[in-house]
Parts: C-alpha cells; sequence; structure tokens
C-alpha cells in the first residue's frame, strides 16, 4: 500500500474460496455481507448507518447477527475472521 493511501478492500471471486468458505458465505444475507464490508473498510456504525440509510440501531443488530453467524463475539474477530476465510482481498 502506498503511504497515506487506504486500502482498497474488494471481495474475492467466489471461484477462488474454498468450500468450507463459500458455504459460510452463503449464510449471510445481502445486506450483512454489505455491513461486514464495510466493518472491513473501517467504519463505524454510525457511519455504516448514514452510508446505508438506516439507523444506528439497525446497524447493532445486522453486526450481531454476523456475529452469531459467523461464531464470534465482536467486530474485531468478524474482520479477522473474514480475512481467514478468504472473503476479501
Amino acid at each position: 500500500k502506498a503511504e497515506g493511501r487506504l486500502k482498497e478492500w474488494r471481495w474475492q471471486n467466489d471461484e477462488a474460496l474454498s468450500r468450507m468458505s463459500k458455504a459460510a458465505l452463503r449464510q449471510l444475507t445481502e445486506r450483512e455481507k454489505e455491513v461486514l464490508f464495510l466493518l472491513v473498510t473501517g467504519l463505524t456504525n454510525k457511519s455504516i448507518a448514514t452510508k446505508l440509510f438506516v439507523s444506528p440501531t439497525t446497524i447493532k443488530t445486522h453486526t450481531l447477527h454476523l456475529y452469531q453467524k459467523m461464531d464470534v463475539v465482536n467486530r474485531t474477530s468478524a474482520v479477522s475472521k473474514s480475512m481467514e476465510l478468504g472473503w476479501f482481498y
């Protein structure tokens, strides 16, 4: 990454994912995937809510569903697990 520039995250191509990784990703709704992507980019719940035109409480609900489906306890572990599963590059 160039100095002073943020990484531009992208979803990994489906063909590049393992069977286990694809199965885990399929458990998420499209909205949960949007929220996860924005978590990966480092946005706060409030910023995500503004970007998706919903309330911060709605984002909190989406993140809690994400945590349950991903079997993690917080946003840091959700981001870390999504990287381990190869969902982003």
